[in-house]
């Protein structure tokens, strides 16, 4: 017979034991080709996913106004005044500028001298929106980029609003050092907590340690005086002589005894 059922349910290869150990070994061999081959294929996927992912989208371009070359901006200044202006001070709707917004905006440079404004809306009127805005005369429009306009106060040169952006940038970078040095020591005021000590060490907390007893020590004799004092003054009248807090306690005692002998 060609095969024969062994007692294990196995198939031996010719009806014998080294059949069936020559088929187990083939079956081990195998294994690892397929494996190479799942590998192969789950990194040609993964290839393909990233080949297919899309690349985030460039940043809009910066645009310069005819009044930003009068002042004879470089592309490189321009980027100085927006980054001196970090949000949107002014956002319109699909409506585009009113009235009240030109307004507004007469109000915003002069208090501010940079001023970004943002439309949310269809950017296809972009410009017609900043044209709108900058024709109230107190609002000069520097440049678009994207959503954003930016406006400058009108009279002032080009050298005086880089002095001004430089001034802002300076503020902005010193109000994010400043919160970035509070989240430090706020995380090490919880780290100094949840160990159970306080910044400085362990030499610290030891002289600290020390400095509470002995202030305790004090304030226990301090206490005592106190209470002495009280006593004399509440019950040494009636008495007829001074009492202390050693001379109650001895009377108290005498007279607990009393109680239990009765």
């Amino acid at each position: 017979m060609g095969t024969s059922q062994a007692d294990g349910g196995g198939v031996y290869r010719g009806g014998t034991k080294e059949g069936a150990r020559q088929a187990q070994e083939d079956s081990v061999e195998a294994v690892p080709a397929v494996e190479e081959d799942d590998e192969q294929e789950q990194e040609e996927q993964v290839e393909v996913a990233a080949s297919s992912r899309p690349e985030r989208p460039a940043a809009p371009e910066a645009t310069a106004s005819a009044a930003a070359k009068k002042m004879k901006l470089t592309s490189d200044q321009l980027s100085q005044l927006w980054s001196a202006c970090s949000r949107a001070l002014m956002k319109l709707g699909k409506g585009g500028a009113q009235e009240s917004h030109i307004r507004s905006l007469g109000e915003l440079v002069g208090a501010h001298t940079l001023v970004k404004v943002q439309l949310n809306g269809d950017l296809s009127g972009l410009q017609q929106v900043a044209g709108d805005l900058a024709s109230g005369g107190n609002a000069v429009l520097l440049g678009t980029q994207g959503p954003h306009m930016l406006f400058a106060k009108a009279g002032m040169s080009g050298a005086e609003l880089l002095a001004h952006a430089g001034q802002e940038s300076t503020k902005i970078a010193t109000y994010h050092q400043g919160k970035l040095e509070a989240k430090k020591a706020k995380e090490a005021a919880r780290e100094a907590r949840e160990s159970g000590g306080a910044p400085g060490g362990s030499g610290s907390s030891s002289g600290a340690s020390g400095a509470a007893a002995s202030g305790a020590r004090g304030g226990g004799a301090a206490k005592d005086k106190g209470i002495d004092r009280l006593i004399s003054q509440v019950v040494a009248p009636a008495r007829g002589g001074p009492l202390t807090k050693g001379k109650l306690v001895q009377e108290w005692d005498q007279l607990s005894a009393a109680i239990a002998q009765a």
